[in-house]
């Protein structure tokens, strides 16, 4: 029975140090993650920002073919006026001139106001493409030290779940079964240490007879409170010297 205690102590201990390599690795992907989120936030502003201006430049565009079309007409009735000697058709032909020019104004000021969106535009994407730029080398720094980190990391992960798979394979079938439910009820601790009468786990002070029983470590024993599985302090000292022997 001392074996099955001192393999689940070892197995507890080796999955506690499985699961600080693994949320030390989710903190590393944490950041790189959220940087590339800001990443991807830029890029969708950046193509928010080219496609308005693709559609001001198409407006721009189509008020300048317009204001020229109207300026053609004025020159041609202008034109026709100088031919005139009918005083009502001057006079008719005239005033539609004068519209026509109220026309030419207000397309030339449409012109205008287009130019200047264009040139708040670009600014704004000048701004965008900067702050893009800069978030893409963050990025990328951050993936390569990422890179570094997790590499080392998963080099002593991999070292660590070989250690547990052989662990696992010395225990009882179904005592590595009520270890593993302890382990996902009770948030990755299973098996406790008991020291001066109390479970390590939870803190409930022990009945004397059960802590007499866990010190000889001849059976299972669990916390009357958290269910924690239960072995005496010096359990993997003298696992260790019985091993040395």
């Amino acid at each position: 029975m001392k074996q099955t205690l001192i393999a689940l102590a070892e197995l507890q201990a080796v999955d506690t140090r499985i699961k600080g390599i693994e949320s030390a690795r989710e903190t590393v992907f944490a950041k790189q993650k959220a940087l590339m989120a800001d990443v991807d936030k830029l890029r969708g502003e950046f193509k928010q920002v080219s496609m308005k201006m693709e559609e001001a430049e198409k407006e721009k565009r189509a008020k300048e073919l317009e204001l020229q079309g109207e300026r053609d007409k004025q020159k041609k009735w202008e034109g026709r006026l100088d031919e005139l000697r009918n005083t009502r058709e001057f006079a008719a032909l005239g005033r539609e001139v004068e519209m026509l020019k109220r026309n030419i104004s207000d397309l030339g000021d449409a012109v205008a106001q287009k130019q200047l969106d264009l040139e708040e535009l670009s600014k704004g994407m000048k701004d965008v493409e900067a702050r893009l730029s800069s978030a893409e080398k963050a990025h990328k720094e951050e993936v390569e030290v990422a890179k570094a980190a997790v590499g080392d990391r998963d080099a002593v992960l991999a070292k660590e779940k070989e250690a547990r798979q052989r662990l696992a394979q010395k225990l009882p079938a179904n005592a590595l079964k009520k270890y593993e439910q302890l382990l996902g009820k009770r948030h990755g601790l299973g098996v406790v240490q008991a020291v001066a009468g109390s479970c390590k786990g939870c803190n409930m002070h022990l009945p004397a007879q059960q802590f007499i029983r866990v010190q000889k470590g001849d059976t299972i024993e669990e916390c009357p409170a958290c269910k924690r599985i239960l072995y005496f302090e010096t359990l993997l000292d003298r696992g260790t010297a019985h091993q040395g022997a």
